[in-house]
Order: C-alpha cells, then structure tokens, then sequence
C-alpha cells in the first residue's frame, strides 16, 4: 500500500478515534459515488487502523444486497450475515465474524428466505447498530458501514438516514465535478443532518485536487 494513502487512513482513523472518545458518535458510513473505487478495502483498512493504533474496537457491516462479496472473498459464513437478520433467521450476535486483520465483521451474506427480504434495510441496519452500541458496548466501540456506490443502488442513501455521517472514498482522477455534485444533492434531498466526515483519495495522488476539496467544505 501506498505511503499517502496509510497516512491517508491514519487521519481517517484519528478522525473516528476522537469522535469515539468525545462520545460524539460511534457508527459511520464508507461509500462511493459508482462502483470500483475501493471502498470495501478502504473501510477494511481503517477498521485495521482503529484497532491497531488507535485501540478502538471496531466492527464493519457489509450492506450490500446486490453485490455481497465479504462471504466469499473471506470465507466467512453466508447465512450468518445482514441477510439472515433482516429475515430473522438469526441475531447479530450470531453473525458477528472474523474478517481480514482479525477486524469484525457481519458480512451482507444470504438467506433461504432471500426472494422476501424486503424488510427494509433502514429498520434492519437502524436495529443491528443500536444492538452493537447498546448491547454490546463492551466489545465494540464504533460500526463502520460498508455501503453500495450512491448512484448505482438507492440502499446507499438509505443507509445514511439511519448513519448520517459519510467517509466517501474518492479514485484519483476518476470523478468528474458534475458527478460529486449530483451525489452531493441526492443525498441533501434525502438525508436530514447528513455530515460529511471526511473523504479517502484512493490509488493514489499525494495531495486532493483543489476542486474536490472546495466541494468536500461546501
């Protein structure tokens, strides 16, 4: 990995750190505006960071009903995951596993009842992290929430209605400014109180183009 974007994370992960210790927060969203941009290996990686130098305890939920990918790519336990939940065939402490880093991790998975998953996934992901944060407060300390690319599946800005705080992972050179401000006004039309934390240029320019930068303080 690049030496800009680990100091890349370490900010992030400072970042989340802080808000913990001040009680500010303890959940946030990791998103894209469109597919491959990194954002499962960003949301990874900073979880990595929050437990290794930061000391926080960290678990990564993976919502992403069209694409799941952490089951297969980490050998976790498909029908142990957000999918089984949200058909209550499971409880999240039961779908709590280990992925990359030793990181924590509830994978989107499957469910023998998958074709009725209409449970909505605010009232689902808006029960798991008050479970984590109520319940469980004694292993985890903050929930990242790996989340679909924002103008490729409509779950994404649903999710932030139940986490309205966003750590959006930028490719170097791959957004143009009308795409960010398009992404910018859907989630304002969508998302009372929505913060921006903060944003993970990734594959990897050493400083942010101006242009995203003066949009990330809008």
């Amino acid at each position: 990995m690049f030496n800009g974007i680990d100091n890349e994370l370490r900010k992030t992960a400072s970042v989340l750190a802080n808000a913990v210790r001040e009680q500010r927060y303890g959940s946030v969203v990791f998103s894209s505006a469109s597919r491959r941009e990194g954002t499962t290996t960003m949301a990874l990686n900073t979880a990595r960071v929050l437990q290794t130098r930061e000391g926080i305890r960290p678990l990564v939920i993976e919502v992403n009903r069209e694409r799941p990918r952490y089951a297969r790519l980490f050998q976790l336990d498909e029908m142990r995951g957000f999918a089984a939940i949200a058909a209550n065939e499971v409880c999240v402490l039961q779908c709590i596993q280990r992925g990359p880093y030793g990181v924590a991790v509830i994978p989107a998975g499957t469910s023998e009842k998958e074709p009725e998953m209409g449970a909505d996934v605010a009232a689902v992901l808006r029960r798991i992290v008050d479970d984590i944060l109520s319940q469980q407060e004694d292993r985890f300390d903050i929930v990242l929430v790996d989340a679909p690319a924002f103008l490729e599946d409509p779950d994404a800005v649903t999710v932030c209605t139940v986490v309205p705080r966003l750590v959006l992972v930028v490719r170097a050179a791959h957004l143009s400014f009308e795409v960010l401000q398009r992404l910018k006004q859907e989630i304002a039309q969508s998302v009372e109180e929505f913060t921006l934390v903060g944003a993970i240029l990734n594959r990897h320019r050493q400083y942010i183009p101006g242009w995203i930068r003066e949009w990330l303080l809008k």
